[in-house]
């Protein structure tokens, strides 16, 4: 089943995966990455450098499949706060049950 697609480049995405995991069976999760230029959309970019000629690359960074309740903390951000030896830490909260 297809979950969805990402063609901004050097960006994060996310997939809500719940819909289609069956929990009491053996799932298999397949991403497919890069593609020929010719097929991508006219609003994906698009350089010129070699490796682009034939392909675009796909993932830049880690994947993960996380299962957690609701909410769960979308970024966090630590700032030291050296006069008082201390962090600043900022969170932001995302609840995916809501719509």
């Amino acid at each position: 089943m297809r979950v969805g697609e990402h063609n901004p480049c050097f960006t994060a995405a996310y997939f809500d995966v719940t819909r289609i995991i069956r929990w009491n069976s053996r799932n298999e999760l397949v991403i497919r990455i890069g593609a020929h230029p010719g097929v991508l959309p006219a609003n994906v970019s698009q350089g010129t450098d070699f490796e682009k000629n034939r392909w675009t690359p796909g993932i830049y960074d880690d994947v993960s499949l996380m299962a957690m309740n609701n909410p769960v903390i979308s970024t966090i951000q630590v700032a030291p706060q050296l006069a008082s030896s201390s962090a600043l830490v900022q969170t932001q909260l995302h609840n995916y049950s809501i719509k």
